[in-house]
């Protein structure tokens, strides 16, 4: 090693090629030095460059010595041995399958002037790691002269035994002749092949299936494959159907499924792993593939599927041979809900019992009412079942009961037409609106707009409601008078909309009649009805005063009246006042008297 002495600073002296290059640690500051074959410069702070020159080609083991004062100090240059290799290393790959070599790249900086032997330490997670080659614990490798990489490979064993997928790490160890640099450790994933499939019908206890129906199959795995791991299941199929005759395979809508010539010679389940940063916990590979009965027209027996993957499970379904038709529909196309009532059941009917099970999807729409807030759907795929009846009660519907008035809501249920199979027509209804009757009832009151009126104008009554209805609401109310006042139509049961304001006007009209009557009223009571209850008040009343009223006139005094005399006139009414009425009565004057030059009035 070449050294450089001033004071107690050390210089360096690497080789990179036919250069040299020479660095210096100076304890006065100083910059970089550099070296090639003949000349060396160093520049120390405050002073000018200095150039040294040394012979072209290696110095071998010769020491070369140069004194120079520099800055008073003495400057010591030496030529010594080649700089040792920088050993590192990494994977080549991520992943493998047990079965494969894991490859790793050990990489040398410089290349080694001789053949260099180097020390790994190998680690399995698991048991992966073949007895054969490069095993576990502590391995000498060695790296040719002039080689700068060497490629390290390991053996993992395909070994038929479930286990859990595991790493194989490789460490480079200090030794002799090499330093170890960075990174001084790889790890390659090791994914475990002896994954087995299972697949099962996506309906529970599922195991006929009717010609025209597709039934989903789902694939699990005994575990989840490692990262981007892929797995090949192959898929034996037996039974007494014929494939492509009775049924046929169609592959499923999983995105981690890939299906290999389903209805060739040898069909297959390709399952995807996904990235591994996105590495997948759960085993359950989606919907795989549809098991799809053909439908025909041929009378046949019921035959039979079987299915496994891999040589695992073997599941059975037998295809049920196409019924005679029959008509489904609903029971009617309108139906009634109550709040207080918590379900509802959806009625459907057949005109003839079916010979097997009907599988049915139901279509729910909101009108004014809100899945989720005033209805609850549970399932919308329902089974009529074959028991010989030709009626069903299917999957209920929860009618929430919020406690709030809202008015009655509604909602469609439909039957999917295009779920059903081929042997089924649609009847007369193939959908229904369900009213939601709501049990909580705004409270119906009535009161007079005013007091009284006088026969031939209106009597107006003010309905209001609380709280305000959701929607109009009709309110009945029964108006009777108490002489011949109301025009014709007008007392009875008559009909007042409340708007969503909460407030209403009925309205009374009366006849000026020009008959003398007595004074009477008009009543508007609040009658019961199915939409609300009856509140208080519930009943008001409108006096209604009768203008046909007459008056006589009376001398207090008598007569004759002598000039410059003055008599009180009394004025004499056909009957008293209603209330605060009042009443208008023309004067008629004559006689041979002229107002103004012989009498006057004067108010009393």
């Amino acid at each position: 090693m070449v050294k450089v002495n001033q004071g107690k600073g050390t210089g360096v002296r690497r080789h990179w090629g036919s250069r040299e290059e020479w660095r210096l640690g100076l304890l006065q500051p100083s910059e970089m030095t550099t070296m090639d074959d003949k000349n060396a410069t160093i520049r120390t702070a405050g002073d000018p460059p200095l150039r040294l020159s040394l012979p072209a080609g290696p110095l071998g083991a010769v020491y070369w010595s140069v004194v120079v004062f520099l800055l008073g100090f003495p400057l010591l240059l030496a030529d010594g041995a080649a700089a040792q290799p920088v050993i590192t290393i990494s994977a080549t790959t991520t992943r493998v399958t047990e079965g494969t070599n894991a490859i790793f790249r050990i990489e040398a900086s410089p290349a080694p002037t001789a053949p260099l032997t180097l020390s790994v330490d190998v680690v399995d997670s698991g048991s992966f790691v073949s007895s054969d080659g490069v095993g576990t614990g502590t391995n000498e490798v060695l790296l040719l002269k002039g080689h700068t990489v060497l490629t390290l490979a390991v053996m993992t064993v395909d070994d038929n035994t479930a286990e859990a997928h595991g790493t194989i790490t490789v460490t480079v160890s200090s030794g002799s002749g090499y330093t170890v640099g960075t990174p001084s450790e790889a790890v390659v994933r090791v994914s475990d092949n002896d994954i087995t499939g299972t697949l099962s019908a996506d309906v529970v206890g599922f195991t006929m299936l009717p010609e025209g129906v597709r039934l989903p199959l789902v694939l699990a795995l005994s575990k989840g494959l490692d990262g981007d791991q892929t797995l090949t299941l192959p898929l034996a199929l037996g039974g007494t159907a014929t494939r492509g005759t009775d049924y046929r395979l169609v592959c499923g809508s999983s995105t981690l499924i890939t299906c290999n010539s389903l209805n060739g010679a040898s069909p297959s389940i390709t399952a995807h792993g996904v990235e591994l940063d996105k590495q997948a916990d759960s085993t359950r590979a989606g919907e795989a593939l549809y098991l799809e009965a053909i439908e025909d027209s041929t009378a046949e027996s019921n035959e039979t599927v079987t299915l496994s993957l891999g040589g695992g499970n073997v599941i059975t379904i037998t295809l049920q041979d196409a019924p005679s038709s029959v008509t489904l529909s609903l029971a009617r196309d309108r139906f009634t809900a109550l709040e207080d009532t918590p379900i509802w059941n959806p009625v459907l009917r057949v005109d003839t019992a079916p010979a097997q099970d009907i599988v049915v999807t139901l279509v729910y729409t909101d009108i004014t009412a809100t899945e989720g807030e005033d209805y609850v759907v549970e399932d919308t795929v329902v089974t009529f079942v074959a028991d010989g009846s030709t009626s069903a009660s299917v999957t209920p519907v929860e009618i929430v009961d919020d406690n709030v008035y809202e008015g009655n809501k509604t909602f469609r249920v439909e039957i999917d037409t295009s779920k059903l199979p081929d042997w089924v027509t649609i009847g007369s209804h193939t959908s229904a609106v369900v009213t939601i009757e709501d049990d909580e009832q705004v409270a119906v009151t009535i009161s007079a707009a005013t007091a009284r009126v006088t026969e031939g104008t209106s009597a107006e009554f003010t309905v209001s409601t609380s709280p305000a209805p959701a929607e109009p609401l009709a309110v009945t109310v029964d108006v009777t008078d108490s002489g011949d006042f109301a025009g014709i139509g007008q007392t009875g049961t008559r009909q007042v909309t409340v708007g969503t304001d909460g407030s209403s006007t009925l309205t009374v009209t009366t006849t000026d009649d020009n008959t003398a009557e007595e004074h009477g009223t008009i009543t508007a009571t609040v009658s019961s009805g199915s939409d609300y209850t009856i509140g208080t008040p519930s009943e008001a009343v409108v006096r209604v005063s009768d203008n046909d009223i007459t008056a006589d006139l009376t001398f207090v005094g008598g007569t004759p009246l002598s000039e410059g005399g003055r008599d009180d006139i009394n004025i004499l009414l056909a009957k008293t006042l209603d209330g605060d009425q009042t009443l208008t009565l023309p004067l008629a004057l004559g006689g041979t008297a002229t107002r103004g030059t012989d009498y006057r009035l004067v108010c009393g």
